[in-house]
C-alpha cells in the first residue's frame, strides 16, 4: 500500500467514526424532547386553588371585582368570562381558564401572581359565584 493511501484509509476510518458518534448524539437529543414534550402535554393545570380571593366595589349599577390567581408559570394564560344569568337577585358566574403554554415553548418554572379586573352590570344584591377551569371554587369576596 502505497503512503498516501494509508493516510486515506485512516482519514475514512476517522471520518467513519465521526459520523457515527454524531448520530448517536443526534439520536439522543431527540429522544429526551420527545419526552419533554409528553412531559408537558401531560402537565395537569387543574393544580389550582380552591378558593379565589377579590376585592369587591360597587356603585351605579356596576360591579368591579379585582384580585389575583397564582398561574404555574408567566408563560399560562388566564381568561375569565362573565356570564350573568337573569333572575331576581341576578345570578353572576364569572368562568377563570388558566391555559398552559404552547408544548414548543421554553418556560421558567416559577409562579406567577396574575392580576385581574372584572367589570359587569348588575343589581346590588346580585349573587356572585365562580368556577376555575370548570369547577366550581370558593369565591371570597371583600367588600369596600
Amino acid at each position: 500500500m502505497r503512503p498516501y493511501q494509508k493516510i486515506l484509509v485512516k482519514l475514512a476510518w476517522i471520518l467513519v467514526l465521526l459520523g457515527g458518534l454524531w448520530l448517536v448524539f443526534e439520536w439522543d437529543q431527540s429522544q429526551i424532547s420527545v419526552v419533554e414534550n409528553r412531559a408537558r402535554q401531560e402537565e395537569p393545570v387543574d393544580a389550582s386553588p380552591q378558593t379565589i380571593k377579590a376585592k369587591h366595589a360597587f356603585a351605579a349599577g356596576e360591579h368591579t371585582l379585582s384580585g389575583k390567581l397564582n398561574l404555574p408559570t408567566p408563560c399560562h394564560e388566564l381568561e375569565y368570562e362573565t356570564i350573568i344569568t337573569q333572575s331576581y337577585p341576578e345570578q353572576i358566574t364569572i368562568n377563570f381558564k388558566i391555559s398552559p403554554p404552547a408544548v414548543d415553548v421554553i418556560c421558567i418554572q416559577v409562579v406567577d401572581e396574575r392580576e385581574f379586573t372584572i367589570e359587569f352590570a348588575a343589581s346590588a344584591g346580585a349573587l356572585i359565584l365562580a368556577k376555575l377551569n370548570g369547577h366550581p371554587v370558593e369565591l371570597l369576596i371583600d367588600n369596600q
